[in-house]
């Protein structure tokens, strides 16, 4: 074995403990994480959650319960996606990147996010105010997922989920908005994270600094 690669192995078994010393709860597997009720206040109120998503999660025509897949990049997220869209009471749109991209932002970068996230759901977005800079939070990330909903045209779908990796960074905000909202959090083995993110054209790493992105995703998720 190369002394590299023996020195890698030593580091993420490092990073391993770290990631499993450093969270105070480790229920997440029994269970969804118990968020703090702790949260930098966003300049709308968190009670106008519009009713394209509503908290009861019921299976009528206009109700859609909100889900989001979580993890770290190149973890599975986009497989798990894949998997669920084929359920016919499931869909799950591309990245939308609200919370990092869209939350408490400049209004220009709201406006390339919002004009991102049609791009990239094939909706519109323009009717809402300020063409969709102007909205809460809350409110972006519902319209997009019951737009993208009335796009694929399939009655049955009831639950629409969310999937972006990092939104993992913003666990307590999302439950505060949404307390009704579910979690899927999916775990890879972090030597095959980070070798797949020192393989990626859009980062530049290796498998050390991939390691240490794994580390940092998995005491986000508390473990």
């Amino acid at each position: 074995m190369s002394r590299s690669r023996a020195n890698d192995q030593v580091f993420f078994s490092r990073a391993s403990q770290s990631a499993s010393t450093n969270s105070e709860e480790t229920t997440w597997l029994n269970g969804p994480p118990k968020f703090s009720n702790v949260m930098a206040n966003e300049e709308d109120p968190l009670t106008t959650i519009p009713s394209a998503v509503t908290e009861a999660g019921g299976r009528g025509q206009n109700s859609v319960t909100p889900f989001f897949l979580i993890g770290s990049p190149r973890s599975g997220t986009t497989l798990l996606q894949s998997i669920l869209n084929r359920h016919p009471e499931i869909c799950v749109p591309p990245e939308t990147k609200v919370f990092a991209h869209f939350y408490r932002m400049p209004n220009w970068y709201r406006r390339r996010c919002v004009r991102r996230i049609e791009s990239d759901l094939g909706i519109s977005l323009c009717d809402l105010p300020g063409q969709g800079v102007d909205v809460t939070t809350a409110e972006l990330l519902t319209q997009s997922l019951s737009r993208f909903r009335e796009k694929v045209e399939r009655s049955s779908v009831h639950m629409v989920g969310g999937k972006t990796p990092e939104h993992t960074a913003y666990l307590t905000e999302i439950a505060e908005l949404f307390p009704h909202g579910k979690f899927v959090a999916i775990i890879r083995n972090g030597y095959h994270v980070a070798e797949s993110l020192s393989r990626m054209p859009w980062l530049h790493c290796n498998l050390r600094s991939g390691g240490a992105i794994w580390a940092f995703y998995m005491v986000l998720l508390g473990f």
